[in-house]
């Protein structure tokens, strides 16, 4: 027995990741705890992914105020739903494809706009890693051809599937993608002129910000006192 409880003090843990997250530096403080310490490596220049975005494109990183990590998604969805989406409706920035990292997240503000629809206000089709063939292909043809306004679609399912949605004219990222390399890679299916991108995050998205925008940007916009960043 006493030899269990320090077992774990000199445990060799070894973790490989090629994205730095909240959730794998959790595993880290919480589970290993070698009296050795730790140590870690990671790349010394991180530009961000937003380099490697081909056109001149409007990008708007708009800070959500935050108090906590526990209501996280209570602030950004009521963000969305109150402030996003009305500007979204009232505005010309149709063929919006709205991009939203969790699943979870996905079904709140899937079932937001099908609340929409019955009333006529919003016209969306969706692609999440639990559509069908068939529902991808009538999501997609849709959209390309102006039939629905608005295409909702999860991380996974772009990681599993790598589309290249066509007809998308602007973007908006309800959250920051975990894979910053997706950023780039849905920017760049979008044309060259008239198109916009939103990107909502919080102050708890450093990790986030690093991969996008890379480490010294990511600084400037967390250390702003302005809510709004418009990058080009």
């Amino acid at each position: 027995p006493s030899n269990s409880r320090v077992s774990k003090l000199y445990r060799q843990t070894l973790l490989f990741s090629g994205h730095q997250t909240v959730e794998f530096q959790s595993v880290v403080n919480r589970y290993c705890t070698s009296h050795a310490g730790v140590f870690r490596i990671k790349p010394f220049h991180q530009p961000g992914s937003i380099t490697n975005v081909v056109h001149r494109i409007k990008q708007v990183f708009q800070l959500i105020e935050c108090d906590s990590p526990t209501s996280m998604a209570e602030k950004r969805f009521a963000f969305f739903r109150d402030s996003v989406l009305p500007r979204l409706q009232q505005s010309t920035q149709t063929r919006t494809l709205v991009f939203v990292p969790s699943y979870f997240d996905y079904v709140r503000v899937r079932n937001l706009y099908r609340q929409k629809s019955k009333d006529f206000v919003v016209s969306f089709c969706v692609l999440s890693e639990y559509s069908s063939n068939r529902e991808v292909t009538h999501s997609r043809s849709t959209f390309f051809h102006g039939e629905k306004d608005f295409m909702l679609m999860t991380e996974r399912f772009h990681f599993f599937r790598r589309y290249r949605i066509r007809g998308v004219h602007n973007i908006v990222f309800y959250g920051l993608p975990m894979f910053a390399s997706f950023y780039s890679e849905l920017l760049n299916m979008l044309p060259e002129a008239d198109t916009n991108v939103l990107v909502l995050y919080t102050k708890f998205d450093a990790l986030a910000l690093n991969g996008v925008l890379g480490r010294d940007r990511a600084r400037k916009v967390l250390t702003s006192d302005r809510s709004t960043h418009l990058f080009c």
